[in-house]
């Protein structure tokens, strides 16, 4: 509900922005009540359940989560490609577009650039746990607040070797080049997970404890690791979730820029 000075409440609908949802254990998390505070309803879709996979119309937006699978692991997860087709179509038509770990690696193969394992990016490595990384993206509206080194929440093995022709890289850690970027005006990918709630990262580390191990980590290491910089990565991943809604949102403010890209 809006009030403008002398008129009476006028009722706003929420917009709504298309989530995809590559696993159970993947959800929208932080973001769900963080988006609707700022005016956004989420959708989810699940094709990995066998639901079919929304068009784009009659959505002011598309958020893509992450997922153990890869960009192109089409024969695991049969809803890729028409997840990497919605990516190409959000960001040719210049809707608000927000890629979170695999959703960043499916934006870069879905518009041009190329996604890779750690092992094959010179420098590179995996990612798990919370990481800091340095922000330097003046000017940028998702992102522009948080210039400096900020802690988030990680896990990754594979990652964005190239981003997409014409991307802005717009954050890096020293074991990743591309933490996230911005495509065309509206669209970013981000290779960390704002949207994880401390819950989920505890679930994620036991499933992984094979993998943990093997690198030297325990489940318990990385929960006191986020514990202690709960309130850090919280208020940056908010930031994120509100700046993204501001997108959205900014069609009814009569400030949505021509973004789209050809």
């Amino acid at each position: 509900m809006r009030t403008i000075a002398g008129r009476l409440p006028t009722l706003v609908p929420m917009r709504q922005v298309l989530v995809v949802e590559h696993a159970a254990d993947g959800g929208l998390g932080h973001f769900d009540p963080w988006l609707r505070e700022a005016g956004v309803e989420p959708v989810v879709a699940r094709p990995y359940t066998g639901a079919p996979l929304p068009a784009l119309d009659g959505y002011d937006g598309l958020i893509v989560l992450g997922g153990e699978m890869g960009a192109w692991d089409d024969d695991a997860a049969p809803w890729l490609p028409g997840v990497r087709a919605r990516l190409s179509e959000g960001v040719r038509e210049g809707r608000a577009v927000l890629g979170i770990c695999l959703g960043a690696q499916l934006l870069t193969a879905a518009c041009g650039g190329r996604v890779a394992p750690a092992a094959e990016v010179p420098g590179a490595d995996a990612e798990i746990g919370v990481v800091d990384i340095t922000v330097d993206a003046a000017g940028d509206r998702l992102l522009d607040p948080l210039t400096g080194t900020i802690p988030v929440t990680q896990w990754h093995y594979d990652m964005i070797a190239e981003p997409p022709p014409g991307a802005v890289a717009l954050a890096h850690s020293p074991a990743c080049p591309y933490e996230a970027y911005r495509l065309g005006d509206r669209a970013w990918g981000v290779q960390f997970h704002p949207e994880v709630r401390r819950a989920d990262f505890d679930t994620w580390n036991t499933a992984g404890l094979d993998t943990l191990t093997s690198r030297g980590l325990t489940p318990e290491a990385l929960l006191a690791a986020y514990d202690a910089r709960a309130a850090e990565i919280r208020a940056a991943a908010r930031r994120v979730a509100h700046a993204f809604a501001a997108e959205i949102t900014a069609r009814d403010r009569g400030e949505v820029p021509d973004s789209r890209v050809p």
